[in-house]
C-alpha cells in the first residue's frame, strides 16, 4: 500500500501509461479504477461481516456519473457491469447492481 500511495504522490504520476491488468491505462485513469474498487469492496466487507453498508455519498455519486469513462477502453469490461436495476433504488442501490452486487 505505500508503494501504491508513493506512486500516485509523484508530480507526474497522472501522466504516466501504466500496463494495468485489464490493459494500458494513464494515472488518472489507474487512480479512478483504483478508487471504484476500494469503494465497491468495502461495501462487500460491509455485507460480509454485518457492519453499516453505506458508502461515503459524493463517491458513490462520482462514481456513478464517471463509470462509463473510468472503465473506458478497458477490454471485457462490459461483461462485469450489470443494469442500474429500479429507478425508486437508492443511487448507492443502483450503482451496486451495476457492478454486479
Amino acid at each position: 500500500m505505500r508503494e501504491f500511495e508513493a506512486a500516485f504522490r509523484s508530480p507526474a504520476a497522472m501522466r504516466r501509461t501504466l500496463d494495468y491488468p485489464l490493459g494500458k491505462v494513464g494515472g488518472g485513469q489507474a487512480l479512478a479504477i483504483r478508487t471504484t474498487d476500494t469503494v465497491i469492496h468495502t461495501w462487500d466487507l460491509a455485507r460480509a461481516i454485518g457492519a453499516d453498508e453505506t458508502l461515503n455519498a459524493d463517491l458513490v455519486d462520482w462514481i456513478d456519473e464517471n463509470l462509463d469513462a473510468i472503465y473506458q477502453g478497458l477490454e471485457g469490461m462490459d461483461r462485469f457491469f450489470g443494469t442500474s436495476g429500479r429507478a425508486e433504488a437508492s443511487k448507492q442501490d443502483r450503482l451496486l447492481r451495476r457492478m454486479g452486487r
